[in-house]
């Protein structure tokens, strides 16, 4: 059931909240229709936070060498097994973009297929996996576009033409909106909120990455990434339906977490905003080749009680009192 942002003149009537309700429960009820959530395929993700949502905005955050794209590239194979996906690469070339994508299938370091240092046997194997691909449902574009219109208007012919359900953008910032360029904050706030709308309108998710700003470099601590760091955070904040940061310990040199385990390859995934749902963190591995993340079996430090201790500190007690 979709509602309009500014009723028209001929559908402007209030709506009894009753009526909606009906529509909502017979749309859950009905088989045939669309589901609102799909799964992302990422390790733990779908289990503890349910999946994503079509009409949604999502914004992954994380500094150069986090491995954002990275994420988005797995995020596109494991969807377009199912689903249509676009992604816009502004950062990456087409070229350089599926070089990435031909490491996710075959679990060969990127580098190495860019420099082309493979054996013949790697060769063989790359030839063999990157035929997998052609299973995906996916479609690249690298335009740089002069207007969000013109954005808005590709979209939407995928969507129709194509029936595309999930647009990626790599990355945010560097979307651009002419008629007011001259102030940065403004443009995002524009950016991001046609972004939404778009995603509303044409019920699909969109899913961008976003640079975080120098100053966590500077912070002390562990340097997680806060909301504040997102650049021009305040439009971003408001507009995104979730807001993911990619977090690295060992980027930072932090070698052991607070437990004395290695953190090694590990990646936490934080959710640190989600209008549908709890926050909290996901954690991965990024694999040996960098080219996927893998499941990370988290260690749990639980403080365990004897019940024995209980009559033991009963027998001890002493029944005078401390004053």
């Amino acid at each position: 059931m979709n509602i309009k942002d500014q009723p028209s003149q001929e559908n402007s009537a209030s709506t009894p909240l009753f009526s909606i309700v009906t529509a909502q429960l017979d749309q859950m009820n009905n088989s045939a229709e669309q589901v609102q959530l799909f799964k992302t395929g990422l390790p733990g993700f779908d289990e503890k936070f349910g999946g994503l949502g079509y009409g949604e905005l999502i914004v992954v955050g994380g500094r150069p060498g986090m491995g954002k794209t990275q994420l988005l590239v797995q995020l596109t194979l494991e969807l377009s097994k199912t689903i249509p996906v676009l992604f816009f690469s502004y950062d990456l070339s087409q070229f350089h973009l599926t070089q990435r994508f031909m490491s996710a299938v075959s679990a060969l370091s990127v580098n190495q297929i860019i420099y082309g240092q493979l054996s013949a046997e790697q060769r063989s194997k790359l030839s063999q996996d990157a035929l997998q691909l052609s299973a995906h449902q996916i479609l690249l574009n690298e335009t740089a576009h002069s207007s969000m219109e013109e954005f808005k208007a590709l979209c939407k012919q995928h969507v129709e033409a194509d029936k595309v359900k999930v647009v990626i953008i790599d990355y945010l910032q560097l979307l651009s909106e002419r008629k007011i360029r001259q102030n940065r904050d403004a443009e995002l706030s524009f950016i991001t909120r046609e972004l939404k709308n778009l995603a509303k309108d044409l019920q699909i998710c969109i899913v961008a990455s976003s640079q975080l700003s120098r100053s966590l470099e500077m912070r002390g601590g562990d340097r997680k990434p806060f909301m504040s760091d997102l650049r021009e955070s305040g439009a971003i904040e408001q507009n995104a339906d979730k807001v993911l940061f990619i977090y690295r310990p060992e980027y930072y040199g932090f070698m052991q977490d607070e437990y004395g385990n290695s953190t090694q390859g590990l990646v936490e995934l934080i959710v640190a905003k989600n209008r549908t749902g709890h926050l909290g963190s996901v954690y991965f591995k990024r694999n040996a080749t960098l080219s996927a993340y893998e499941p990370y079996d988290e260690p749990h430090h639980q403080f365990n009680f004897s019940p024995n201790r209980l009559d033991e500190l009963k027998e001890n007690t002493d029944p005078s009192p401390p004053f």
